[in-house]
């Protein structure tokens, strides 16, 4: 086995070398950056959960992960708590079905007979100010069904919220950002990618050279309004897509509608680009389209 120092001294050199890259196993810190002098401090949990299924309508929790950290208001990775993680399996009472088995490596005799501590999980939460989840758009519906306190806390997605795209890298998947990022973990174990998660918060992006946990931030913070365009045209899908409308295929109390996500400022504009190009006979006044406001507090619900 090569000892510890030479293996350092191996990667030092090959990271030397345009035609190498090396990728180190993640390792855990417990302090990232000091607070300045003045800056309010504030309790975040990265969250992850491992299910039954995809349906965020049915999906049972088999493990749950919370990795707590602290962050300044100027968005700097400060402090991860690692002594206060949670990591607990939950007995789904049915069988976790082969694909999970295989992606997860969690079998029914690991999680039989165990149930997640809820006033672990309240404790947790209670001293949290936001909850981040890589792909918040499913974790927080699943969760929210297990635990009701969850649905009274600020969430944000380190998917969505961080434009990774833009700053050059093409995949927003955990493992692919973690080698693009230079490391990498032991992945779909919930705490493992919690830990890769907060990793990630911390590091400086490439292109703006900003923390990924300040673009986060703001993205949290900021007010959208959700426009629905219900009844649009079949014929005005694909100007839709291309718009960045989503479709969504109704549920109870929800008609189907292509929807979109626009900043408070950009209504107006939005609004006349609906009329010019999808609703060219419809008068917005007499006949409104559906408009729901948008923070952090109702992000990534159901």
């Amino acid at each position: 086995m090569i000892a510890d120092q030479t293996a350092l001294e191996y990667a030092q050199a090959l990271e030397a070398h345009p035609d190498y890259r090396v990728l180190r196993r993640l390792q855990r810190r417990d302090v990232y950056n000091q607070a300045l002098p003045g800056e309010q401090v504030y309790r975040g949990i990265y969250l992850d959960s491992e299910t039954t299924g995809l349906d965020t309508s049915t999906a049972a929790v088999i493990e749950l992960g919370m990795v707590p950290f602290d962050y300044s208001s100027s968005g700097q990775l400060l402090t991860v708590h690692h002594d206060h993680i949670l990591n607990q399996f939950n007995d789904p009472g049915i069988a976790i079905p082969p694909e999970v088995v295989e992606l997860t490596g969690i079998t029914d005799d690991m999680v039989a007979g165990q149930r997640i501590d809820p006033v672990a999980v309240d404790v947790l939460v209670n001293s949290a100010s936001l909850i981040v989840a890589h792909n918040a758009g499913f974790d927080r519906p699943v969760v929210e069904r297990h635990w009701p306190i969850f649905a009274n806390r600020n969430w944000a997605c380190s998917v969505a919220d961080i434009p990774w795209k833009q700053e050059g890298i093409g995949s927003a998947k955990l493992d692919y950002l973690a080698m693009q990022l230079g490391f990498f973990f032991e992945g779909h174990r919930t705490s493992n990618d919690c830990l890769a998660g907060v990793e990630i918060l911390g590091v400086t992006l490439p292109k703006s050279g900003h923390s990924a946990l300040r673009v986060l931030l703001d993205n949290a913070r900021a007010t959208t309004i959700r426009i629905r365009a219900i009844d649009a045209p079949f014929d005005a899908k694909d100007d839709l897509k291309g718009r960045g409308y989503t479709w969504h295929p109704g549920a109870p109390g929800i008609d189907k509608a292509w929807w979109k996500d626009i900043p408070e400022m950009n209504v107006a504009d939005e609004l006349n680009w609906l009329g010019a190009e999808v609703f060219p006979h419809r008068d917005f006044s007499q006949s409104p389209l559906p408009m729901e406001r948008i923070t952090a507090a109702n992000r990534y619900k159901n």
